[in-house]
């Protein structure tokens, strides 16, 4: 199965059988396009309101236990203890891979959200700006969930008009020695080995 990047923090899960897409985007409003993609499923990290979706694509947008094409997933439920903004950490079981896609968070989860995603491979970490957590945030919950890799989204693309970080920044604040650049991560073939933890910068693939 293979993950990809299309700006924000919209990635697709697609292999021979199945095609999931994480928090599509409104076009019109962040100045760049998604591409033509094969869609099955979606996730929404957070409440949606112009986005239509076929009547033939599923969509995820609670928290939960689920399943698709052999692919079980869940969705757990984090709220920001002060301002009340509510997001959906989902996380998916892949080629024997554990993947976490933290969408919009703002804040570090509480104890008991983190016990319930559970120990991770890949984690998929805002980097910053506009109301989301950044570096230091991300280092933290790492420490939790004890990836191997961090894949960042939500950092400055050409054409993106929503606020947002500078990717170098990030990746300096991470403090991170080992990093990679790729169109793709093939999840069966990528390595995950306990107790290191490296960045992967994918190339966004957009419309």
């Amino acid at each position: 199965m293979y993950l990809s990047w299309h700006g924000q923090s919209c990635f697709s899960l697609t292999n021979k059988k199945i095609s999931f897409v994480i928090d599509p985007y409104d076009e019109s409003k962040i100045g760049i396009k998604l591409p033509d993609l094969k869609v099955d499923a979606i996730t929404f990290s957070f409440p949606q309101e112009k986005i239509k979706t076929s009547k033939f694509i599923k969509v995820f947008e609670w928290p939960g236990e689920y399943e698709m094409a052999d692919i079980p997933f869940i969705g757990v439920y984090s709220k920001h203890p002060k301002t009340g903004k509510e997001t959906v950490i989902f996380k998916f079981l892949v080629e024997g891979v554990n993947i976490c896609h933290l969408g919009h968070l703002d804040h570090i989860p509480e104890s008991q959200v983190i016990d319930r995603v559970g120990k991770i491979d890949l984690l998929m970490a805002p980097a910053g700006g506009g109301d989301t957590i950044g570096a230091k945030e991300v280092l933290e919950i790492a420490e939790e969930m004890e990836p191997s890799v961090i894949v960042p989204m939500m950092y400055s693309i050409p054409g993106l008009k929503e606020e947002s970080v500078n990717f170098a920044d990030f990746f300096k604040q991470l403090g991170l020695a080992e990093q990679e650049k790729l169109d793709r991560i093939d999840l069966k073939e990528t390595s995950f080995p306990v107790g290191s933890l490296r960045m992967i910068e994918l190339e966004p693939i957009l419309g």
